[in-house]
């Protein structure tokens, strides 16, 4: 779970999910909190999985999102509600598949099944088994992540073909 920490990305969700997942599965929450991250952390104690969820709160730079990124198998966006989000082509970028909400411009980044699964809002089993599914299928799905993926040069042919027309 990476990036601004608000309300409506569900990190609530990620939070309630996590219970329903198998005990090696750990939660980062990477990013600056708009709330107090006391309030998260006695969520994580209350629902017994604080040895599970790593809370890093504050603002993480471009090196430690590569970090991130890269040590990290799947990124989860619950998100409650969206317009989009830069952070799947981020993980795209990254070969890392995306599990996410239904929600907004997510529904059509993520292509369900090959760089991802996309998960009804709101329902942290649904979310739970959008993750265990991730997991069980992750080098096809971290391939279709990559493929997905665009790359500095895709960027830079797109603007230089803008520029030809």
């Amino acid at each position: 779970f990476l990036g601004f920490v608000r309300p409506y990305k569900g990190l609530d969700v990620a939070i309630e999910a996590l219970p329903l997942l198998p005990a090696n599965v750990t939660l980062t929450v990477a990013g600056e909190f708009w709330d107090d991250p006391q309030d998260w952390a006695t969520m994580v104690e209350n629902l017994g999985v604080a040895e599970r969820v790593e809370l890093r709160a504050r603002y993480q730079s471009d090196e430690e999102v590569a970090d991130l990124l890269g040590s990290h198998h799947v990124l989860v966006l619950p998100y409650k509600s969206a317009t989009q989000s830069g952070l799947a082509p981020l993980a795209f970028a990254a070969g890392r598949p995306v599990v996410a909400s239904r929600v907004g411009g997510l529904a059509e980044a993520v292509d369900h099944g090959v760089s991802g699964f996309l998960v009804d809002a709101e329902d942290p089993q649904a979310l739970a088994d959008g993750i265990e599914a991730a997991l069980q299928d992750l080098p096809a799905l971290s391939e279709g992540a990559r493929e997905a993926g665009s790359t500095w040069l895709d960027y830079v042919g797109a603007v230089t073909d803008l520029g030809r027309r």
